[in-house]
């Protein structure tokens, strides 16, 4: 694993934006302690109400890796930026503060992006534990239903989708069904949907490549990077942000994704919104992100309202009325030209003109 310009060009800093998560970080840090000697340096951009300290364990693995903290106010998006501007190394793993790697993860992922300089990043599959303490892949195989609903709302989809081979005398109709959305959504693979929807369905034991994926465990390309930095007119949360990162790297390679290795992913409830929330600031940004990236045009939005529709009514439907309410209200807001996200980014520029 050593590039033409010796083992400094493979050096890598982590990049740690975090707010009132103290245990989760330790344990980060106790996972990131655990990744070799190509991780050279820790920036940890902490916005917690009481500041997070490095304990003693973590200041012994500050004596061999550069480790900084800074104090930031809480927004998700400018606090990774404030990381980013201050690495010093050539790659910069992403890190949200409630993950846990596996101990080869830089060792492959930096492998890799040296046999192809393309790829400017790369990451591995979350795996989330489920009710009864196992852990379980966070892209599980879609169901008949799943494929129908999103396609026909041309909505997105996380979840794989595996071509069945059943022989002619043995197919029903629910086999053939199943047989022509997994013949579709092979074909469009992992893309957008008519909607602009992330499709993430073609999972492989080998590296894939998706237009739309997770970024809070990936290795990107320090240059790379610090040119496409994250987008802070997204509120304090960033919600959607990989929207954007995901849509400017795949203009030169899609994001690539190692799925042997496998990201646990704590999912720590503290300072998370509720769903509706986070359905209702994922539209905004997915809306806002496709005409940032020229992906919005009349056809698009035609899809895309229609989609959301399809939010409202499946809401209804399993009897969520505050949630099918709230949707409508940001369909309305997106329909009217009030997207809040391009106020703040109007709201911005203004300032910074005068």
């Amino acid at each position: 694993m050593q590039a033409s310009g010796g083992w400094i060009d493979l050096m890598v800093s982590a990049v740690i934006a975090t707010r009132n998560r103290p245990d989760d970080t330790r344990r980060l840090m106790l996972s990131l302690s655990r990744l070799g000697t190509v991780l050279k340096e820790i920036v940890i951009v902490d916005a917690s109400d009481i500041p997070f300290v490095l304990e003693r364990e973590q200041a012994g693995m500050a004596s061999r890796v550069r480790t900084e903290v800074v104090l930031s106010a809480p927004s998700l998006s400018h606090q990774r930026n404030l990381g980013i501007q201050r690495a010093a190394e050539p790659f910069i793993l992403l890190c949200d503060d409630d993950l846990e790697f596996p101990e080869n993860y830089l060792e492959v992922l930096l492998t890799m992006m040296e046999e192809h300089p393309t790829v400017h990043v790369a990451t591995g599959l979350c795996y989330e534990r489920s009710p009864n303490g196992t852990w379980e892949t966070s892209l599980p195989s879609a169901k008949l239903k799943n494929m129908m609903w999103s396609w026909f709302f041309q909505l997105g989809l996380w979840k794989s989708v595996e071509r069945t081979v059943v022989s002619s005398g043995a197919q029903t109709l629910e086999g053939m069904f199943r047989h022509t959305f997994e013949t579709y959504y092979q074909k469009v693979g992992n893309s957008l949907s008519k909607g602009g929807w992330p499709l993430v369905t073609q999972i492989t034991s080998e590296p894939f490549t998706s237009e739309i994926f997770t970024l809070g465990g990936a290795l990107f390309r320090t240059a790379w990077l610090k040119r496409n930095l994250f987008d802070e007119a997204l509120d304090p949360h960033g919600i959607g942000d990989n929207y954007d990162v995901c849509l400017a790297v795949a203009r030169e390679h899609p994001v690539t994704v190692v799925p042997r290795l496998a990201v646990r992913h704590y999912r720590s409830p503290a300072g998370r919104l509720a769903p509706i929330i986070v359905q209702q600031r994922r539209t905004y940004a997915l809306h806002y992100f496709l005409h940032k990236h020229g992906k919005w045009n009349r056809t698009r939005a035609f899809w895309f309202a229609w989609s959301v529709f399809g939010q409202i009514l499946y809401a209804l439907m399993k009897g969520r009325f505050s949630s099918a309410w709230m949707t409508s209200k940001t369909l309305l807001r997106i329909v009217i030209g009030r997207n809040p996200l391009f106020a703040t980014v109007r709201t911005t520029s203004s300032h910074r003109a005068e």
